[in-house]
């Protein structure tokens, strides 16, 4: 009951921080544009709040590995990238991305804080989280080998990477265009201005 609840908590943390890393990504590369400056917003909220509701079901997911009995987890074993008991490589990478979503969502908190730059930066740790997340579910997914899963993965993949690439190239032309400065001018609609100071 345990090892199926963190599973079935997992694969919902995995869809919920996939479709809002790929919110995050087009509503950067301003894919939302042409919607209108409400429902561009309103695209930006979903990306937050599926984001919320990701690490919730992650901390739903690590809860359970705690409880499981079988495979009894610590929490060295969790927050120790290479200490889990089973498939130390796989889990590695789990914690690793636990810790780059953290790094994004305290960016989220510090945004008016922060410069444009600094902020972009830490709150693309995301990107690389997710990334990392990808590669834990199928390393270390007991359900990895069934073919809806196996479908979920590769499908998710490819959108996530196809996002990822035209949004690369569209933030190497913008620094390209500005000299390497960032322009915050470009940041869509509800994310507010970073400070340039500081």
């Amino acid at each position: 009951m345990t090892w199926s609840f963190l599973r079935a908590a997992g694969i919902t943390a995995y869809l919920l921080l996939w479709a809002s890393t790929c919110l995050g990504l087009a509503g950067r590369a301003r894919l939302a544009a042409g919607l209108g400056r409400g429902l561009e917003r309103w695209w930006m909220e979903a990306h937050r709040w599926l984001g919320l509701l990701g690490m919730a079901f992650t901390a739903a997911h690590l809860g359970g590995l705690l409880a499981d009995r079988h495979t009894p987890f610590t929490w060295s074993a969790i927050l120790v990238p290479g200490a889990a008991p089973v498939r130390a490589a796989g889990s590695a990478l789990g914690t690793l991305s636990l810790y780059g979503f953290a790094v994004a969502l305290v960016a989220v908190g510090l945004r008016g804080r922060l410069g444009a730059g600094a902020w972009q930066v830490l709150h693309a740790c995301s990107v690389v989280a997710f990334g990392l997340a990808l590669v834990h579910g199928v390393v270390t997914g007991t359900d990895a080998g069934l073919p809806w899963v196996r479908g979920m993965y590769v499908g998710t993949g490819i959108v996530f990477l196809v996002f990822s690439l035209y949004r690369g190239v569209q933030a190497w032309r913008e620094s390209w265009a500005a000299g390497g400065r960032v322009r915050p001018s470009r940041l869509p609609a509800g994310i507010p201005q970073a400070s340039e100071e500081g």
